[in-house]
C-alpha cells in the first residue's frame, strides 16, 4: 500500500498523539515546499541610485497572494519615487531612502549590503517574489515565508543542493526535499519554530535532517503537519534515523515521492 505526502508544512509547541499520516493528496498536487524565516527591524538598505527591477517597467504581478503587507507602496513592483525603495517597516510597506551597497540578487550579504529592492535573507540578497512563477528569483526559488511580526511576505531562496541521508549540508543546515517532482533536495537553515520528530510543524525547515513536514497527519483540515523521518524502503531496518532508517516504534512505509526512488516515511507501527 502506498501513501502520499505533502511537502509544505510553523510549528506548534505541543506534540500530537501518534496518528496515521495517510492522505489522498499526492506530492505533485500538494504545492511547493516552503521554509520559514523571521525578520526583525527595517534592515536591508539599498545602494544609492540603484533599485532592483522586478519585471518590465517594474510591473511584475503575482497570480496568487505573496504577502499580506499593505501600505504606501508595492513590495513587488518597487514603485517608490526616485531615491527611495519599498521596504517593510512596522509591518507596513513604506518608501525609505536608498543608502548602502549594491549587491545583486543571490549575492552573499549581511543586512544592509543589498541593492534597493532586496533584503539579506539567509545570508543572500533576495527580492520579494511570486511563489507560482518564482519571479523575479532568477536561479533561486520563491519558497521562503518571511515573518515580519504578525505579517508575512514571500522571498527567494538560493539554497545549495544536497543528498538525502548523506549529511552533506553545510554546518547549521539540514537536508530537505525542495521539489519532489524534480527530485531536488536542498539545505535549509532551521526555522525559529524548529521542533522534533513527531511534533507539529508547518514548514519544511521546522523539521530536522532528512525529515519532512507531513501535512496529512495531525490537522486534516488545516495547515499543520507532523515531522517524520524519510527512509529507504529497500534497507531501512539496517540504517539509523536520518540515514535512511527509522527510530524505535516506527516502520518505513512507501510514499508517492515524485522523482525520488526507494523513498518512504517513518510512521508509527500501530498505524
Amino acid at each position: 500500500m502506498f501513501f502520499s505526502i505533502s511537502w509544505i508544512g510553523v510549528a506548534a509547541c505541543s506534540s500530537p498523539a501518534e496518528t496515521d499520516d495517510d492522505s489522498s493528496a499526492s506530492a505533485s498536487s500538494a504545492g511547493g515546499s516552503t521554509t520559514q524565516v523571521t525578520v526583525v527591524g527595517v534592515g536591508g538598505a539599498g545602494g544609492a541610485g540603484s533599485v532592483v527591477s522586478t519585471g518590465a517597467g517594474g510591473q511584475l504581478t503575482c497570480s496568487e497572494e505573496f504577502t499580506d503587507i499593505t501600505g504606501d507602496c508595492d513590495l513587488l513592483a518597487q514603485d517608490c519615487p526616485n531615491g527611495q525603495w519599498c521596504n517593510v517597516v512596522s509591518e507596513k510597506s513604506v518608501c525609505v531612502p536608498i543608502t548602502g551597497s549594491l549587491l545583486k540578487i543571490g549575492s552573499e550579504c549581511i543586512q544592509g549590503e543589498c541593492a534597493a529592492g532586496l533584503r539579506c535573507i539567509g545570508g543572500l540578497c533576495t527580492p520579494f517574489c511570486c511563489p507560482a512563477s518564482n519571479q523575479p528569483c532568477g536561479d533561486g526559488t520563491c519558497d521562503v515565508n518571511v515573518s515580519f511580526g504578525s505579517s508575512y511576505a514571500m522571498m527567494c531562496s538560493f539554497n545549495p543542493g544536497c543528498t538525502l541521508f548523506k549529511g552533506d549540508c553545510p554546518e547549521g543546515t539540514d537536508c530537505h526535499i525542495g521539489d519532489a517532482e524534480a527530485g531536488l533536495a536542498v539545505c535549509d537553515e532551521p526555522a525559529s519554530s524548529f521542533v522534533g520528530e513527531g511534533e507539529v510543524c508547518k514548514y519544511r525547515n521546522d523539521c530536522g535532517e532528512s525529515q519532512l513536514c507531513n501535512k496529512n497527519g495531525s490537522d486534516k483540515n488545516g495547515e499543520n503537519g507532523i515531522c517524520r523521518h524519510l527512509c529507504k524502503i529497500s534497507d531501512w531496518m539496517n540504517l539509523k534515523p536520518a540515514k535512511g532508517g527509522c527510530e524505535a516504534e516506527r516502520s518505513c512505509k512507501p510514499v508517492n515521492a515524485g522523482s525520488f526512488m526507494d523513498l518512504g516515511i517513518c510512521e508509527p507501527k500501530s498505524t
